[in-house]
């Protein structure tokens, strides 16, 4: 059960029918899931999406889910940015954006404090030498674009909304301490080999 108050997932230059179609492919790649989940979708008058996730949505497919919307393969147009904001206390206060590589998000505790997800393996590391700026939540969001009054949750109803089956795979999740590298593989779930090769090309 996660303690966020609030999941979001903020997308640049991008359409409710384009993120509705990754939505779709990501169902795909789920396979029959148990877990039900309920996104929001919110837009913003400079053009930026905001896809609010249920709290309850596991940890795996909100970090998982992040990737695969910043490079979705069967949509013709991909979001320019793509942001991942948990709200919450301890270790249910970050934010991420993806990359460096291909499976992994990247960016800081709200404090600032710089961690990576390895998101096949559903943990948190941190390599130091793919870190980003050290960057409170509220500065990381203004340097990286996003409107100040999508700092929190956008107000109203939700303008499309999506019911998906998540699969329930979650592994614990803790943020870890500075200085703690890349895991061994050997726990990732095996769909994630297929969905590499088949997303990545791997």
């Amino acid at each position: 059960m996660s303690h966020a108050d609030s999941r979001r997932i903020l997308l640049a230059a991008w359409s409710p029918p384009a993120l509705g179609a990754a939505l779709d492919g990501f169902q795909a790649i789920q396979g029959k899931g148990s877990v039900s989940a309920k996104f929001e979708v919110r837009t913003h008058r400079n053009g930026w999406l905001e896809l609010r996730c249920p709290v309850s949505m596991p940890t795996y497919a909100f970090h998982n889910l992040a990737v695969w919307l910043s490079a979705p393969p069967d949509v013709a147009t991909k979001p320019r940015a793509v942001v991942l904001v948990s709200e919450g206390t301890g270790d249910w206060g970050y934010w991420l954006v993806p990359g460096p590589d291909d499976a992994m998000l990247t960016g800081a505790r709200k404090n600032g404090v710089p961690f990576q997800v390895d998101v096949p393996s559903g943990r948190s590391v941190d390599d130091p030498t793919k870190r980003r700026a050290p960057m409170a939540t509220e500065l990381a969001l203004v340097t990286l674009g996003v409107p100040r009054d999508m700092q929190s949750p956008l107000p109203g109803g939700p303008e499309a909304s999506f019911e998906l089956q998540i699969h329930p795979h979650d592994p614990p999740w803790s943020i870890c301490e500075p200085g703690h590298y890349p895991p061994p593989q050997d726990d990732v779930p095996s769909g994630w080999g297929w969905f590499r090769r088949w997303w990545l090309g791997r």
